[in-house]
């Protein structure tokens, strides 16, 4: 007998599954096929995690499975793979993407064999909506994975190269190198903040902890809202927490003076965060904190007490030379004030303009607290406190505001009589009350007339009027 050929209906793995195989008897060289077979069936992620391919919770449901094997006379093979996942759902978190059962995709892989181990894969194509995932993948000992290559893929709108380098053992760091022309990581702040505001509770990962490398032309955040020219590393932990990072990149499309600086180093339980931005308002227009500044060179200095997820970031904030434009709240509470000049300004369209803001601050992603913080120019100086919720787009803000700062401040100054005039922290002997409260785009403006007639020291001592802050 010179060959043999055979099909069969099977169990594989639990499932049933139709084998042929078709077997060479003949002599011949190293490279001659002996063995050709093929196998057909459905499979979950359960049984494709058996046959030495982690889906790392991508997928769920089944698969339909066609492979074509060949081994050759010197104990190498090759597989042809082809996989249809139009049952399966697909999702990848990082990037808000998922495909619902029922939505063609598919998936094409040639697997390269040596005796019974995987050694490589010589090339991989995903096909999906929104989906275009191309490269390969090696092997070590015992068919481990140690690394990925992708190539001119797609994912989500996002374009990019990238390496991933497996740990050493279960549980260990992927080692993760990116770059490309786009990463639009917007969907996914989308679909958090929707979460949080339905009430939902954030969903704890289940991916390994990550290295990340990356250099891009373009980072979407949101609507309109993009960095430029970012790159440095990251690193992240099993619940997606960011551990460390060294970033640089621009606010602005066009190189100049947008660049921006960040850095998270860990310290124990601790991470300290420390950020320089040449622009800060646009910088904070393109992480969605605020929209109402414009320019302006920031630096922040604040720490996360706690390495869990959602953690409140609390520090410093300081931002010299600023403006201060389309500002609903800001409009209605300087008119309720009628301080001349102050209203005229703001109905010229151009904005306010602030030489310095000293803001301590604590963030989380459902709400902005301020506390004691100050902002001054020459012609007024404001403090506040308060919350800004982020997510509803609520304000519930009160503070003291000063017409002709520089006036009030230069009282304190004045020999002897210095004393009586010296005003408050951020405040002075000519100021007013405030308190906003409400939507954002229409809060409801107060100001306590009486204290304009207060100096700031008595006021502060004895908080006249109802209005005042407490």
């Amino acid at each position: 007998m010179k060959t043999l050929k055979a099909s069969a209906q099977a169990q594989y793995l639990g499932s049933p599954v139709r084998l042929t195989t078709e077997l060479d008897f003949r002599s011949g060289p190293p490279t001659q096929v002996i063995e050709r077979a093929t196998l057909s069936g459905r499979f979950n992620p359960a049984q494709v995690k058996a046959m030495g391919f982690d889906t790392f919770d991508v997928m769920t449901g089944t698969l339909a499975l066609d492979a074509r094997a060949e081994n050759r006379r010197n104990g190498s093979g090759t597989v042809q793979v082809r996989a249809d996942l139009r049952e399966s759902r697909l999702g990848i978190d990082g990037f808000a993407w998922s495909k619902p059962a029922g939505t063609p995709a598919t998936s094409e892989a040639t697997l390269r064999l040596q005796g019974e181990t995987l050694a490589a894969i010589e090339s991989f194509r995903v096909d999906g909506p929104e989906l275009a995932l191309r490269g390969s993948a090696s092997f070590g000992a015992r068919s481990r994975l140690e690394r990925v290559v992708l190539a001119g893929s797609s994912l989500a709108g996002s374009r990019f190269n990238g390496t991933f380098g497996a740990p050493a053992r279960d549980g260990g760091e992927w080692r993760v190198a990116l770059r490309g022309q786009l990463l639009d990581l917007g969907p996914a702040f989308e679909a958090e903040n929707a979460a949080r505001a339905a009430g939902q509770s954030r969903r704890e990962s289940t991916n390994p902890p990550a290295a990340l490398d990356i250099r891009f032309d373009q980072v979407v955040l949101g609507e309109r809202r993009a960095l430029h020219g970012v790159q440095g590393t990251l690193r992240l932990d099993g619940v997606g927490v960011l551990r460390e990072a060294a970033l640089t990149g621009r606010s602005h499309a066009a190189e100049g003076q947008s660049g921006f600086d960040l850095r998270v180093t860990p310290e124990g339980a601790r991470r300290h965060l420390r950020l320089n931005a040449a622009d800060g308002g646009a910088l904070l227009r393109a992480f969605d904190i605020a929209r109402v500044i414009e320019g302006g060179r920031l630096a922040v200095n604040a720490s996360y007490a706690e390495t869990r997820p959602g953690a409140p970031l609390m520090g410093i904030a300081e931002l010299d030379g600023f403006l201060l434009h389309d500002a609903p709240a800001a409009a209605k509470l300087l008119q309720v004030l009628s301080v001349y000049g102050i209203a005229e300004a703001v109905r010229s369209g151009r904005g306010l303009n602030f030489n310095k803001a000293v803001v301590p601050f604590t963030l989380t992603p459902e709400v902005l607290t301020l506390a004691d913080a100050r902002a001054f120019s020459a012609s007024l100086g404001v403090t506040a406190k308060g919350q800004v919720w982020r997510e509803r787009e609520q304000l519930e803000l009160e503070g003291t505001i000063v017409p002709s700062y520089m006036f009030n401040s230069l009282l304190g100054h004045i020999p002897i009589l210095g004393r009586l005039f010296s005003p408050e922290a951020g405040g002075g002997l000519i100021a007013a009350t405030w308190r906003l409260q409400g939507p954002m785009a229409d809060p409801a403006a107060s100001v306590n007339p009486l204290a304009a007639l207060t100096p700031g020291a008595l006021r502060g001592l004895f908080g006249l009027g109802g209005n005042a802050p407490r």
